[in-house]
């Protein structure tokens, strides 16, 4: 414990040394810089540059140039911005519609003709899309227009599925990295919608507090960490100064669901016919002022429903969330800015876990609030250095109550594949999580060969997860289950029993520093170099009041070049080499916590009683590898980014990753023996593979280690995926009432290691070889073809239509089998990873809404939404293992088309 308390002041000195050399923007702003010149290019030292917004508390702000003509505009809040330039002897030049998004840096020239002060001239150009100084690439912006129409006519108005707008992103998996847990989930830059315990996003706050929401992650710079896949940036609403507020509701009956499949089909066979959606919200939201441009305030309330019908039970499954968010900024004084937000949901769903062979006694109620809460404060020293302060607090508990309570069992019948009496499992959790963060960003003119943005900061994130499990009723039964009796030493159909539980208890920190630069050289060069440093640690109170989880520095070398093609600020050429470390996550070590009860198989015998025939016992205690390293991607990316018109941009990026160094815990002591084993192919003919079985003489030893092939005899392979991609994007900003994004992306995923659940970061896959078997293919979030076309128009009349447009090939899945109980009955891949594919996803969604204006802000929208219009009916899930009654039939299909009807009211 000495040790983690001597790296808080450690850092803190690394940032002080580091603050002697104090980038213009921050994970919640962005900066406008540029020149004023006269008709014939010459600097005009000594303009004044005044900017204005409503989105900028504080009111207009005023700059002179320097003797070269340049002005500069820092630690601005995201919006759209005017620009007016003037000086003695020359007309007035005012510039409007800048918008800049969070993470920018726009660059805009103002070019002043000679007159007089009192002549004004408004130029309309177009407004600044490529950002010449950034090595970013890929990153999607979505303003409030975006926000309002392409994001709000989605199927779950939930905000963190906003990153699945972004290219190369598909149901949260982002250029092949793990679903959901390998992305960073930001609101208004701390990392506060995660769960620490595995990482996914675990809040979802309401999409109407958003203001602003970026994917990005694509050649990041070093400020930027805890993620392999991307980082979603949502920027919620500030409040201004007017009073404006927003009412919204939406509502979906059952009834307005078609059929989009025929359930005679024998691959829909087990359904009676298609699942019905029912959809309901509400949101209410007011945002002022306090105090004219010095306190700002927004407040919101809301409440969102969906359930699932499934034809032949009389419950649903139903997911209810009420909503609230409160937000104040205050603006101190010229210099210095204040915000808090608190934001509160209580997640429940009611028969969870229902599905065309599972009945709601055999469900549970998933509940649990969320409460994530922060601070920031940013300080503007002069005008070429600012600092930013920010603390963050989320808290959390979580619980699965089974239908039938805990005393009650589940039952799995092998000859009907359906499970009755229970949901086999209980679950109580709590987990709460700190964050803290310092930077002082510095601009430097004439400095070592050009001029610089210097970055500096350091970040502490500290949490704890407990999590307790149990089988219901002591144990989870599978009846007439048709296999090998090691009792009876014959082929039977028999009942089998299995047992397991933990109560875990686990917390711990992460300390990390970065320094990054954006070097200009010259007009049109720009160099992103930056190092992020970062240490973990871990403990596992149930075994020891040490940190016992201790992997290695994780450092992250960052390098980015940005060439403005033609100097004009319209074409940029990016090239960026990267290394990036998973988050944070007490999933990584408390697997080796003691209190993990062993997992135990049992033949149930003829008079009731039960014979044990396997057992994998955790009791002994576990090591972690000295030379154990954090998981992290190397990321290449070549793009080039070009203004085509006014407000329309195209992007061209290829993306090379490899993802390397997974944890898991690993089963060193064991000896296992190769031995052929006969089970039989979805046509019932016999086939024979080799399956490992645990030595006699074996004895356990459980390490925590990246596995590697051949380190153990439970190491068959050492895990590594690869991600290839090349991505072509066309963003038109809305602007003369229309607005259009084209993305299409071809990419491949392959590796031998799932990027598709919690265990993908290494999990148990390599205490038993078995399964490994086969683990080498396509991954199974591999996409080789995704087109995505959304966009919006102003039609006649104040009608605004809002189609979006959808194709990604089907995702991959592979053929398995039960292994028997002498090997732990694992899953086994008996073909190669990822060899059959699932359909095609392809659908088209819209909404049209008529807008009332009754005054400048008094409007009322009325929505009509359509989902699924084509009506597509295509599995996307189905039963892969060839020993079940239901293999090959659909478990999942896409939803029916539907409509929906909602209203907003804007005062």
């Amino acid at each position: 414990m000495k040790h983690r308390l001597n790296t808080i002041p450690a850092l803190l000195s690394v940032f002080l040394l580091l603050c002697g050399l104090a980038n213009a923007q921050s994970g919640t702003t962005g900066a406008i810089e540029g020149r004023v010149l006269d008709e014939q290019g010459n600097p005009l030292p000594g303009a004044e540059v005044k900017i204005s917004s409503p989105d900028l508390i504080g009111g207009t702000q005023a700059k002179m140039t320097t003797v070269e003509g340049r002005f500069r505009f820092v630690a601005l809040p995201r919006g759209t911005y005017t620009l007016v330039g003037s000086l003695a002897g020359f007309t007035t030049m005012k510039r409007d519609d800048v918008r800049i998004f969070v993470g920018q840096t726009i660059t805009v020239d103002l070019t002043l003709k000679i007159g007089t002060l009192e002549e004004e001239v408004t130029v309309v150009g177009a407004s600044p899309l490529v950002d010449v100084k950034d090595s970013q690439m890929n990153a999607t912006n979505l303003d409030i227009q975006m926000l309002q129409t392409v994001a709000g006519e989605m199927r779950y108005k939930n905000s963190t599925n906003l990153i699945n707008l972004a290219p190369g992103v598909k149901d949260d998996s982002a250029m092949g990295a793990a679903s959901r847990v390998s992305n960073q989930w930001n609101l208004d830059g701390q990392s506060l919608l995660t769960f620490i315990g595995s990482g996914a996003d675990w809040q979802y706050p309401d999409l109407n507090i958003i203001e602003e929401a970026q994917v990005a992650g694509s050649g990041a710079n070093a400020e930027y960490g805890g993620f392999t896949g991307a980082v979603l940036n949502l920027i919620t609403k500030s409040g201004g100064n007017s009073l404006e507020g927003l009412a919204e509701f939406s509502y979906s009956p059952l009834r307005w669901n078609t059929t989009n499949f025929d359930p005679a089909n024998p691959k829909f066979s087990l359904f009676e016919a298609p699942n019905r959606i029912f959809y309901m919200d509400a949101h209410f939201g007011l945002g002022g002022r306090i105090i004219r441009d010095k306190l700002w305030f927004y407040v919101s309330g809301g409440f969102i429903q969906q359930d699932e019908e499934y034809k032949g039970f009389t419950k649903r499954v139903s997911s209810q969330i009420p909503k609230g968010f409160g937000k104040l900024t205050w603006q101190i004084n010229k210099n210095s800015r204040l915000s808090a937000f608190a934001e509160y949901e209580y997640f429940q769903v009611f028969n969870r876990g229902m599905s065309i062979d599972r009945e709601a006694d055999a469900t549970y109620y998933d509940v649990g609030p969320g409460f994530p809460n922060s601070l920031s404060f940013l300080h503007t020293f002069t005008e070429d250095t600012f600092a930013e302060v920010k603390l963050g607090r989320y808290w959390s508990w979580y619980d699965q109550r089974p239908n039938k309570g805990r005393d009650v069992p589940e039952r799995y019948d092998y000859l009907t594949g359906m499970y009755t009496g229970n949901m086999y499992f209980w679950g109580e959790s709590d987990s709460t999580h700190y964050t803290a963060s310092a930077s002082v960003s510095h601009h430097a003119a004439d400095f070592i060969g050009g001029s610089h943005d210097f970055k500096v900061g350091v970040e502490y994130l500290t949490g704890n997860d407990n999590a307790a499990t149990g089988y219901t009723g002591g144990f989870r039964y599978a009846d007439n289950y048709y296999g090998y009796s090691y009792v009876y030493y014959d082929y039977r159909y028999m009942t089998l029993a299995y047992s397991y539980g933990y109560n875990l208890k686990s917390n711990g920190w992460k300390a990390s520093a970065f320094a990054q630069d954006s070097w200009k050289v010259g007009d049109r060069l720009t160099i992103n170099p930056g190092i992020r440093w970062s240490r973990y640690r871990g403990f596992l109170p149930n075994l020891q009041s040490e940190a016992f989880f201790k992997p290695k520095d994780a450092i992250e070398a960052r390098l980015g070049l940005t060439f403005d093609v033609f100097g004009d600020h319209t074409t940029a050429l990016k090239a960026h080499y990267g290394r990036f470390h998973e988050s944070f996550k007490t999933y990584f070590f408390n697997t080796l916590d003691p209190s993990i009860d062993d997992y135990v198989i049992y033949e149930l015998l003829q008079d009731g009683s039960k014979a044990e025939v396997y057992r994998k016992s955790y009791a002994v205690s576990g090591t972690v590898d000295p030379n154990l390293r954090v998981p992290h991607s190397d990321q290449f990316t070549f793009g080039l980014e070009r203004t085509l018109m006014k407000d329309t941009a195209l992007s061209l990026t290829f993306i090379y990753r490899e993802y390397k160094n997974f944890i898991a815990r690993v089963n060193r002591g064991a000896t296992w023996d190769l031995f052929p084993w006969t089970y039989k192919d979805e046509d019932g003919q016999p086939q024979s593979i080799g399956l490992y079985a645990e030595a006699d003489d074996s004895q356990d030893q459980f390490v925590l280690a990246n596995p590697t092939e051949g380190a153990s005899q439970s190491e068959i392979l050492t895990p590594k995926n690869k991600y290839t991609g090349l991505s072509i994007a066309l963003n038109k900003r809305f602007s003369d009432g229309w607005m259009l994004h084209v993305d299409y992306t071809y990419s491949q995923t392959k590796g031998n290691h799932t990027n598709a659940t919690t265990q993908s970061w290494g999990g148990a896959f390599y205490e038993n070889p078995n399964r490994q078997i086969n683990a080498y293919g396509i991954l199974p979030f591999d996409a080789p073809h995704a087109l995505n076309i959304y966009g919006t128009v102003s039609l006649p009349f104040g009608f605004i239509l809002t189609p979006r447009f959808t194709y990604q090939s089907g995702w991959n899945y592979t053929k398995t089998v039960t292994g028997p109980s002498a090997t732990g009955k694992p899953s086994i891949f008996i073909e190669s990873r990822g060899s059959n594919r699932l359909p095609a996803q392809l659908s088209l969604d819209f909404r049209l809404e008529k807008l009332f204006s009754f005054t400048e802000k008094l409007k009322l929208g009325l929505m009509l939404d359509a989902f699924n219009v084509f009506n597509r009916g295509v599995e996307t899930s189905l039963y892969s293992n060839v020993g079940l009654v239901n293999y090959g039939k659909a478990r999942a299909v896409c939803e029916p088309r539907y409509f929906r009807v909602g209203l907003r009211f804007y005062f």
